[in-house]
Order: C-alpha cells, then sequence, then structure tokens
C-alpha cells in the first residue's frame, strides 16, 4: 500500500513538473542568430583573407557567385562557393586570385546564414593593378634633329636613359625619319619616343597626326609623324595619348610641340653674297637659294632707303598643290644699272610676319640684325657700269685687247689679293720681241675715270702672288687718267713670273679708280715672241726651236702662192686683205705632241673661228691641233675683229701620216 501510493505521488510530481516546464518553454523565446559586425577591406591579390566568428546556431557562408574568378572560400585545400558549421568559435578562409585587374575591380560578399537569418558578414574589394608606362626623350643632336645610328643594319634612334619628366615636350622636326621606315619616307614633321608598356596600346593624337605602329607589351620605338597635307597653320602643343588597345581607357600621355606651315621655314643653304655686273649678269655665282618653308611663304627683298627702282625680279616659288610645307628652289633677275653699285637683301618671309615688322626688325642702319639673320637669303650687290681703257699702241712691238669673263687666264685675276673685288671690265697688254723693252715709250694708256692707285701683282717662288717690282704702272697728266706700264730691264724679271707653257713673265695690274670701282689688266713679257720659224709678220710660234723639233712649221704666204690664190676669195677680199699664213705638221711626230710647243702669237687681238672638223682651236695657249683625220685636206683658222672682218688666216695641212 505504501509502494502504491509512492508511485502515485512520483507520477503526480512528474505530471505537475512536465506542466510547469510546458508552461515556461512557450514563455522564453530562442535566442536570435549572433552574427559577427561586417568587415570591408580591400584585400591583396594572391593572399588569404580569414574571417573569423562565434556562431550560436549551425551555419552556412557563400560568397558572390559572380566574383568567383577572383575570390572563394576553401574548405581545407578545396576551393568552394558554400561552406557549413557547427555553432562555437569558427573561422573561415577567403582564397583571393592573382589576376591583374585595372578597372573596375569587383567586390566580393561574404554571407552567413544561421537558424534562417541571412547576413553579410564580409565585404572584399579586389585590388586594381597599376599598368606600367613609361616614356623616354629622344637624345637630340647638337646639328639639328636627334642622335641615333647603326644597330644590327638598322637605323634606330639614342635616347635619354632616365624616364621622361612629366611637363616634357617633345619638339617635331621637319625633314626624313630614318628610324623603322618601312616604305621610302619623305619629308614631314616627326619626333621619334621609345615607349615601356606592360600592356598592349595604341597612341591616339590631333587630327593631323599620322596613324602610329600598334603597341606591344615590352619595350617599343614609335616615330609620331604630321600627315604634309594636314599640318597646321600656327605653332600647336597637343598631346598623344596612350590608350588600352581595343578601349577608350587613357593610361597616359605625352606632350609635342609642332610648328606650323604659316611660321615654319628653314634655310638649306647658306647666306652668301652674290655679285651682278651692271647687265645683270651673274659676276661669279649666279644667286640661287635653296629652303624649306610654308607655301603661303613668300620673298621679301630689302632695298636701302631712296632706292624705288626694285631691280631684282624673284622667281615664282613652285610648290605642291596639296602639301603645307615645300623645298623650294628661288632665283632671282637682276636689271641692268645704269647708275652707280647699288646692293639689296633678300629674305624668306613666313606668313606670320608682316613686312612692317621686317623693316623694323630685319635691317638697322643698312646691317642684318640678329632676328634678320634667321631668314637672310644672300645679299646682292650689283655694280655700276664699269670704267674703260683706251690705248695708243706700237703695234711692232706691243698688242692691247680687252678680255671678257671667259678669258683663259681668268684665274689670275679672281684668286689671292682679288678675291671680294669687282674687277669690271679686263684687258691683256703684250709686250713682245726684241723691241719689247721700248714699248712703253710709243704705248700709253687712258682711263674714262680718275685713277687712285696702280699696283701690279705676280707669282712668288711660293706659288703665291705679291707685289711685283719687275713691272709698273705710273699714271702721267693732270686729271689722273693716263698712265704707261714699264718693264725696262729683263733680266730682273724672277724665274717663278714665267708662265711654263707661253714662255711669257705674266702680272696683273690692279686699277683701282677713285669711286672705289676696279679693272684689271693681264700684262705679259716675252723679248723671244713676235719673230717666225720662216715667215714674217704679227704671227709666230711662241718657242720656234720646240715648233721644230716637234715638225710643225710656219709660213707666212703672199699673192702668187698656190694656197693663198685658192682661198683668197673665200676669206678675204681686196678691200680689207687678211693676213695668210700656211701652218703644217709633219705626222707622225705631232700625234703626241703637247700643245704648248706649237703655241702662236699675234692672234691674241682677234676672235678665231675654224671650218673643219679634224681642226681644233686652243684658247688656253693660242694652239691649233690636227687630227691625222685631216691627211690631204686643207683647213683654215680665221681671226675677226670687232667688225667681224677677217685679219689673219692660217691654212692648215698635214703634210704626211706616216
Amino acid at each position: 500500500m505504501k509502494k502504491n501510493y509512492f508511485l502515485l505521488m512520483c507520477s503526480l510530481f512528474l505530471s505537475v513538473a512536465l506542466v510547469a516546464t510546458s508552461c515556461s518553454d512557450e514563455d522564453t523565446p530562442a535566442p536570435e542568430p549572433s552574427f559577427p559586425e561586417k568587415t570591408t577591406q580591400t584585400v591583396v591579390a594572391g593572399e588569404t583573407i580569414e574571417l573569423s566568428f562565434i556562431a550560436n546556431y549551425d551555419w552556412t557562408a557563400t560568397i558572390s557567385e559572380e566574383t568567383y574568378t577572383y575570390f572563394q572560400l576553401l574548405n581545407g585545400e578545396t576551393k568552394t562557393n558554400t561552406l557549413t558549421g557547427k555553432a562555437g568559435e569558427q573561422t573561415i578562409r577567403v582564397a583571393v586570385a592573382d589576376v591583374p585587374v585595372y578597372e573596375d575591380a569587383p567586390v566580393a560578399t561574404v554571407t552567413l546564414e544561421m537558424n534562417g537569418q541571412k547576413q553579410v558578414i564580409a565585404e572584399l574589394q579586389y585590388p586594381l593593378s597599376q599598368r606600367q608606362l613609361t616614356f623616354y626623350a629622344p637624345v637630340e643632336s647638337p646639328y639639328g634633329g636627334y642622335k641615333g645610328g647603326t644597330y644590327g643594319g638598322e637605323y634606330a634612334y639614342a635616347y635619354e636613359e632616365t624616364a621622361m619628366a612629366s611637363g616634357t615636350v617633345l619638339k617635331m622636326e621637319y625633314g626624313v625619319e630614318r628610324g623603322n621606315a618601312d616604305e621610302a619616307p619623305e619629308n614631314t614633321f616627326f619626333v621619334p619616343v621609345k615607349i615601356e608598356a606592360d600592356f598592349e596600346y595604341t597612341l591616339v593624337g590631333p587630327e593631323w597626326m599620322m596613324a602610329a605602329a600598334a603597341g606591344e607589351i615590352g619595350t617599343q620605338e614609335h616615330i609620331i609623324k604630321a600627315d604634309n597635307t594636314l599640318i597646321p597653320a600656327a605653332t600647336e602643343f597637343c598631346t598623344i595619348e596612350v590608350l588600352v588597345a581595343g578601349t577608350e581607357t587613357v593610361v597616359g600621355s605625352f606632350d609635342v610641340k609642332i610648328t606650323g606651315h604659316e611660321e615654319y621655314f628653314e634655310l638649306t643653304t647658306t647666306y652668301m653674297e652674290y655679285t651682278y655686273d651692271y647687265q645683270g649678269n651673274a659676276a661669279g655665282v649666279e644667286f640661287t637659294a635653296y629652303y624649306t618653308a610654308g607655301r603661303t611663304t613668300g620673298l621679301w627683298v630689302y632695298y636701302p632707303a631712296g632706292d624705288t627702282t626694285h631691280w631684282i625680279v624673284a622667281s615664282p616659288l613652285a610648290a605642291e598643290p596639296d602639301a603645307m610645307i615645300v623645298d623650294v628652289e628661288t632665283t632671282f633677275e637682276v636689271q641692268p644699272n645704269e647708275g652707280a653699285t647699288r646692293e639689296a637683301y633678300v629674305f624668306v618671309m613666313p606668313k606670320a610676319i608682316t613686312s612692317e615688322e621686317a623693316e623694323a626688325t630685319f635691317v638697322v642702319d643698312g646691317e642684318i640684325t640678329e632676328v634678320g639673320q634667321q631668314y637672310a637669303l644672300g645679299k646682292i650687290i650689283q655694280h655700276g657700269q664699269p670704267a674703260t681703257i683706251e690705248a695708243q699702241v706700237d703695234d711692232t712691238c706691243a698688242s692691247f685687247s680687252e678680255i671678257g669673263p671667259d678669258f683663259a687666264n681668268s684665274w689670275i685675276f679672281d684668286e689671292y689679293v682679288f678675291s671680294g673685288k669687282y674687277l669690271g671690265n679686263k684687258y691683256d697688254v703684250f709686250y713682245w720681241g726684241e723691241w719689247a723693252k721700248y714699248a712703253h715709250e710709243m704705248t700709253s694708256f687712258t682711263a674714262s675715270r680718275p685713277i687712285a692707285s696702280l699696283t701690279a701683282y705676280s707669282y712668288t717662288a711660293s706659288g703665291s702672288m705679291a707685289e711685283a717690282s719687275w713691272v709698273e704702272a705710273r699714271t702721267y697728266g693732270a686729271d689722273g687718267t693716263q698712265f704707261k706700264i714699264y718693264c725696262e730691264d729683263p733680266a730682273a724679271i724672277p724665274a717663278e713670273a714665267q708662265n711654263w707653257q707661253s714662255g711669257d713673265y705674266e702680272a696683273v695690274i690692279l686699277v683701282e679708280y677713285t669711286d672705289g670701282s676696279y679693272s684689271a689688266i693681264y700684262f705679259h713679257f716675252n723679248e723671244n715672241a713676235g719673230g717666225s720659224s720662216s715667215g714674217e709678220g704679227g704671227v709666230a710660234f711662241v718657242q720656234p726651236e720646240y715648233a721644230g723639233m716637234m715638225g710643225a712649221s710656219l709660213e707666212k704666204l703672199e699673192a702668187g702662192n698656190e694656197l693663198y690664190d685658192a682661198y683668197f676669195s673665200e676669206y678675204s677680199s681686196e678691200y680689207a686683205p687678211a693676213d695668210f699664213y700656211l701652218l703644217t705638221y709633219n705626222f707622225p711626230i705631232m700625234d703626241y705632241s703637247s700643245l704648248n710647243m706649237v703655241a702662236l702669237t699675234g692672234v691674241e687681238a682677234y676672235v678665231q673661228q675654224y671650218n673643219s672638223e679634224w681642226i681644233t682651236w686652243n684658247a688656253d695657249n693660242n694652239s691649233i691641233t690636227m687630227d691625222p683625220a685631216g691627211v690631204g685636206e686643207v683647213g683654215a683658222v680665221t681671226f675677226r675683229d670687232e667688225n667681224w672682218v677677217n685679219r689673219v688666216v692660217i691654212l692648215c695641212q698635214i703634210l704626211s701620216a706616216e
């Protein structure tokens, strides 16, 4: 009985306890999931991130699927996008990929789920990679353009060793680029640049820039060039951008300067002084200048104040129709001058400079300024009509004639002490024969202007020219226009003054007039000249003994001679009879002879002509050569005066070719 009571009481107590327990669960809510505070961070590529938390429920962690390329959850060493675990202290790991990302960095979210609730516990931002981009400027040459050389058979430019500093402006040169040219290069603006990059890229610039080669990973040389039909009018500072290949993303840039075609010019010939005679003929080098400039560029001629004649006419400027900058060759026509010596300067005039600016800055007090020197092509000097000289000559021992610029010995006038002097008219005076040293007694000269000085020069043993003491010119009379030339003592003439070809002793007499102009006289003296080996008269061998040795003979012909009578009517007339000579060469002796051995004198004053192809007249030393093809024929060389009347006729004949 007691046992049952005990069991009943236990059962009742248990029932009450269960009821009490049941009422307690319904009144106390279950605890909320305990999520960790969200962390936000930028990670490092290739590292592993650990996220720790205390879970009060079983849990599930997931990572955003769209960023799975860059972030993965780790289950041991296995990469996954979902992890599960029990309540308690936990640490999960996130693997970060090592993939370069240059823009739009991905952000991964890690979400934790417990007891039916979800919450983002981490935002992980992937790092942006920095693209590597470095520019190197070309090394400028002190002579213009850029330094370079041939390496491995190809031309390449030299570059600075350090990277280009920010703010550097590369100057574009005009000319022919020589680096990495796949086809024939042409003149245009260009600048080389070296680029190092760890990505593929493209170069983009202003509209005048020609397409540049695609940029590759590594080091590459680029030649930035301009389309010559699109060069801007004014100077521009432009930016060349580097874009990621196939995108509009700009990674870096560098600046270049291009000169506008209205401002650009380059002198390709040096500044010179050009001299013209009073007739407008070049006395030496004719004015020809070369430069490169915009097609709108012109020329400007500066005339000194008071000169309104505009006596220089520029040649037309030829330009290609499309190119904005062209190479120009320019010449000038100089008009005849009836007055005194005159001068003018010629300048290149870019369109950006006005004639008023040039007038004010290019020339000051008749001299080119430092500014003007940048644009100056040259100076033109035109002399006025030169003075003239007339002579009274004893033609038995002297001859006098005016000679032109093509005179065989004109080199005497143009070198040494005569350099830079415009010599005006030139004359030839020859004292010859046994009376040569007395020729001054019966020979006198009269100039058209007063004479300031008379100075004689001849060659010295060293090969230079110096004042000569063996010949002298002196004025006489009251007006200073008359003078005589003295050479009285042949024994006093130094050997170095003798011309080895003609045997003449040579000098040049410089005549300076009081107005600053000049004339020149080629004076030569030869006591042994003027005779004849077998004939008589004014025409003779210069060195008869050598002519005889070389098989040459010369005789004067008179009426009654067969050849004289046969050719008289063809080359002469009874109203103005010419002197006839017969020059014969005896081959084969003469076919190897030296020309100077048969030089003639007595014909210097005349103009020569010849009528046979097998005869050649050599003006350098007044000699005649004959080709063996003329055997059996008779040819003639005629010498005419200023009226084109034959004064001397030399009939030529070959005696034998055997």
